[in-house]
Formats: structure tokens, C-alpha cells, sequence
């Protein structure tokens, strides 16, 4: 019988699988490790744009109320943004935007009554930050009114910018993002500024 008639022995098979198996593990290694981190990119992805969608609503409020003294007792006004709002046919409210244990809330109270009218969790990534406040005021001068020094009445009457920054936890990684709103409801430097 001649030699190309023969056809492939065993060994020649098992060597060939071994040769294949040898390139093929390093091959789903990379694609693999490819997947996860196109998991993890779109992750962090989505907590951007859930960031970047809070602080559109935040600055939608700012723009569209003024900064208010808050709830007597409430939380602190570094990790809270105390607004009042006043609606179309004169009626107000008291919005507040939080930063605690279960994210990013928007809280809405009815100010006569002082009572809770609508709670929402609007973005359940944020943590608070620890190193830094959520909200920062800034009076017309440029200079910070720190809520934890200044009388919260004098912050709500005297702040003219207010910057939020507001982190969330994408994974293994943190996310920060931040904006800067200038009230456009009343003239900066209100009474006792």
C-alpha cells in the first residue's frame, strides 16, 4: 500500500487535538477577559448617564426655585439641598434633594403642613461622599457659605451658586460627576449677606 493511502493514525489525531488545545485556552482566556470588560465598561456607562440624569434634574430644580432653610431637624444641608419652589398658580412646596443610605432621593413636602408629599429614590448608585459635601453654596462674592458654620437661614438668603457633586460606586470603581447652577430665581445677595 502506498503512503498516501494510509489515512491518519491515532497519534497523529492526538497530537494535532493537543496542538489545538494548547492555542485554544489562551484564545477563551482573551475572550473572556474581553467580555468582562466590555461588562464592565458598559456598567460604568449606565452609572454615568444615571449621574448626568440626576444633575439635570437638580439643576432644573435650582434654576426653577430658591434655596430654602429646610426642615427643622432634617438631615445636614451639606449632604441636602432644602429648595422652595413656587408653581405655576402661586401655590409652593418644599423639595428636597438628599444624599443618604439609599441613594439619591428627591423629597417633596407640602410646607403649610409640613408634611411628606412624594418621596422618590431617583439614582440608588450614590453614596454619600465622606471627603466631601454633596452641596456646596457660594454667595454672590464667590466665597462658601458652609452649612456647617453659617446659619442655615443666612445660606438659603445669601446663595448665589450652588455646585453638586455626586459619586457612585460602578463596580470596583467610583464615579464622580458634578455641576455648577447659578439660581436664576432671585438677584444674588439677599438680606444679611
Amino acid at each position: 500500500m502506498a503512503d498516501s493511502d494510509r489515512g491518519t493514525t491515532l497519534v497523529e489525531v492526538l497530537v494535532v487535538l493537543s496542538i489545538m488545545a494548547l492555542l485554544a485556552v489562551p484564545l477563551l482566556a482573551i475572550l473572556r477577559s474581553s467580555a468582562r470588560i466590555e461588562q464592565t465598561q458598559a456598567g460604568r456607562i449606565d452609572v454615568r448617564s444615571e449621574l448626568d440624569r440626576a444633575l439635570t434634574l437638580i439643576a432644573d430644580d435650582i434654576r426653577t426655585s430658591t434655596p430654602t432653610a429646610g426642615i427643622g431637624g432634617g438631615p445636614k444641608m451639606a449632604d441636602s439641598l432644602p429648595l422652595s419652589v413656587t408653581k405655576a398658580d402661586g401655590s409652593g412646596l418644599l423639595l428636597i434633594w438628599h444624599v443618604g443610605d439609599a441613594g439619591l432621593e428627591r423629597v417633596v413636602f407640602d410646607p403649610a403642613g409640613r408634611r411628606e408629599v412624594d418621596r422618590s429614590v431617583v439614582a440608588p448608585e450614590v453614596v454619600p461622599d465622606k471627603k466631601a459635601a454633596s452641596f456646596v453654596y457660594f454667595g454672590a462674592n464667590g466665597k462658601e457659605l458652609d452649612p456647617n458654620v453659617v446659619r442655615p437661614e443666612i445660606v438659603a438668603n445669601c446663595t448665589a451658586l450652588i455646585a453638586v457633586t455626586l459619586e457612585a460606586r460602578a463596580g470596583d470603581r467610583m464615579i464622580t460627576s458634578s455641576i455648577d447652577v447659578a439660581l436664576r430665581s432671585r438677584p444674588p445677595g439677599g438680606n444679611g449677606c
